[in-house]
């Protein structure tokens, strides 16, 4: 919550080759 969630989700593709997003506040994500 103290970083922009912009730089995380740079960080994530950079890291993860897969699909990424920004997780929200009371949205559901299936698994």
């Amino acid at each position: 919550p103290w970083t922009d969630p912009q730089v995380n989700l740079t960080d994530a593709r950079t890291a993860y080759t897969g699909p990424v997003e920004l997780a929200a506040p009371g949205a559901t994500y299936e698994i």
